[in-house]
């Protein structure tokens, strides 16, 4: 996400930039990424999100052979 903020008045102009940037989950529905500001000028990021399940692997058992 990157942003900009400019603000102007008689005196003085003034700009500024703000990024900001986060790692998404392995599932998040990136194409389906949706985006707008509140009502109190807050940014709202929405995407759904499947969970990825793992296959469980099998455990292998050593036989142990001759008891001692």
């Amino acid at each position: 996400v990157q942003g900009e903020h400019r603000h102007k008045d008689e005196n003085r102009s003034e700009r500024s930039f703000f990024f900001k940037s986060t790692t998404l989950p392995p599932g998040t529905q990136i194409d389906q990424l949706q985006s707008h500001l509140t009502d109190d000028g807050q940014l709202k990021i929405e995407a759904p999100f499947v969970e990825q399940k793992e296959t469980p692997k099998p455990i292998e058992v050593e036989k142990q052979e001759g008891g001692k």
